[in-house]
């Protein structure tokens, strides 16, 4: 591919390894690697959250100062650069103990409400938070010139560096492409939180919804300031279009239908290789598919489970919300734990399906665990131990968790939604059902162990297609190059 001379800025609220809370993570750790060596300069500009000095693999330097106002008060922000590891891809890092430098992504902000005087809410922190932050690139960008000639931005958490850079006319030559992650985290914000950073509310779109309430949706803030926009899938750009998924902002997205595609999230295809991965205890290919076996024998020991390589063991590895289709595995889970079957789950979220999940594994604890953690380890280990993999989503902007199972051989069993439906063809690579129920979920279950008891050859060339597969980034980085080609 021919390299193109683009300056390209990725803006984000999180980044794999240094601060990864889901998917978003993990798309703006791999993408900017994928597009570095075509175009002409790369950032990644990102928070600097605490644990970006724990997991950073190269030296963090201290290069810039700059002043963000707030409520007519100055807020010094210091400006750090450590890499992208294993890549020369810089990540701006933007220090401020008030608003960027407490807790985590999206948990612990700890912020004050400069209106109250008080400790904000966790929604009222999140949002001074990114509003804070895009003020901070805002002025980087502006005081330091950087030649940033397209800015990547990505969800509703970068939609003020976007109003902010089409308000500025010496800034206004850079061109936005918006990636939606996930088109149901909408941002809704306080118009008096906006006035704290001077903002002109007459100057943007108020959503109708939300006139009652003084607010208005920085998802379309977003969207409105953008040039181009693309969803991380092609099924998840259409479903949006609908009342359905589309969080109120349908007719705002249909407006700009012909502004808009998807394009399919990728996966580090050296770093998610059974081959390779460091986490799991026995390394194996698809040459090598009978030291699956042992990583399943090993997990059902770490697990405290019977021990046996023939019973059919189902993993789940998810954030704990009611968008993955949680509600329909708890309306089974009678049936499922008097199945011949085993389950390893683990993930963090919903305090009521952490109890649920937890009550389960201490009645049935030869059968279901449950690990109530974010661990990544542990998390490879079931991919690699597992044989199925649940996700049921309600909704699925992309998905990154089938593909990764798949890549480990272990099936997934799937809703037909946005990326899940783009990744999974029924039968052949995972098991698909269209109908949000708990009932057509059951039938897929048998459908599934039918051919897993009853059919080996035919399970091996299933688990042989997911191992297969190329989910990697080249194809997405075209598709990518072509959109910024697009903006010029």
């Amino acid at each position: 591919m021919k390299k193109s001379p683009f300056n390209v800025l990725f803006v984000g609220s999180e980044l794999a390894p240094l601060a990864k809370a889901g998917g978003l993570g993990d798309v703006l750790g791999a993408l900017p690697k994928g597009i570095a060596p075509h175009v002409n300069k790369t950032w990644v500009a990102l928070p600097f959250y605490k644990s970006v000095t724990k997991n950073a693999t190269s030296k963090i330097e201290h290069i810039a100062n700059v002043q963000v106002r707030v409520n007519n008060k100055v807020e010094r922000v210091s400006v750090w650069r450590t890499y992208i590891p294993n890549s020369k891809i810089p990540v701006l890092l933007f220090k401020n103990n008030n608003y960027l430098s407490r807790g985590t992504a999206y948990q612990g902000t700890a912020v004050t409400n400069p209106i109250t005087k008080r400790p904000a809410t966790a929604h009222t922190g999140q949002r001074l938070r990114f509003l804070f932050f895009s003020h901070a690139v805002y002025q980087f960008i502006k005081q330091e010139k950087l030649p940033v000639t397209t800015l990547h931005a990505n969800d509703y958490h970068t939609a003020g560096l976007q109003y902010l850079l089409k308000q500025d006319s010496d800034l206004g030559h850079i061109k936005c492409l918006l990636t939606i992650h996930n088109m149901g985290v909408v941002g809704d914000t306080k118009i008096e939180l906006l006035k704290l950073f001077n903002w002109n509310a007459k100057s943007i779109s108020v959503s109708s919804e939300l006139r009652r309430k003084k607010g208005i949706r920085m998802l379309r803030v977003a969207i409105d300031n953008a040039n181009l926009i693309n969803t991380v899938s092609p099924t998840y750009a259409n479903e949006i279009l609908s009342k359905e998924f589309g969080s109120g902002l349908e007719n705002i997205i249909k407006a700009r239908k012909k502004d808009l595609s998807g394009i399919l999230n990728g996966i580090d295809m050296d770093k998610f290789n059974p081959l390779k991965d460091p986490h799991i205890k026995y390394k194996y290919s698809i040459a090598s598919l009978n030291k699956k076996k042992k990583n399943k024998l090993f997990l059902q020991k770490k697990s405290g489970l019977s021990l046996n390589p023939n019973i059919p063991l189902f993993g789940l590895v998810h954030r704990l919300t009611s968008q993955k289709g949680l509600e329909l595995i708890i309306e089974l889970l009678p049936k499922l734990l008097a199945l011949d079957a085993q389950f390893v789950f683990t993930g963090t979220g919903d305090p009521k399906y952490e109890k649920t999940f937890s009550d389960a594994a201490a009645i049935a604890p030869n059968k279901f665990f449950f690990h109530n953690k974010f661990d990544i380890p542990f998390s490879q280990q079931i991919y690699a131990g597992s044989d199925l993999f649940f996700m049921p989503s309600k909704y699925e902007p992309c998905g990154l968790s089938q593909i990764i199972a798949m890549r480990y051989g272990s099936v997934p069993i799937v809703r037909a939604t946005g990326g899940l439906k783009d990744t999974i063809d029924d039968g052949k690579n995972g098991f698909l059902f269209s109908s949000y129920s708990a009932s057509a979920l059951q039938r897929t279950i048998n459908r599934a162990l039918r051919i897993y008891h009853n059919q080996p050859k035919q399970w091996e060339k299933i688990m042989r297609s997911g191992m297969s597969a190329d989910f990697g980034w080249d194809s997405s980085v075209k598709k990518y190059i072509s959109l910024y080609n697009k903006l010029s």
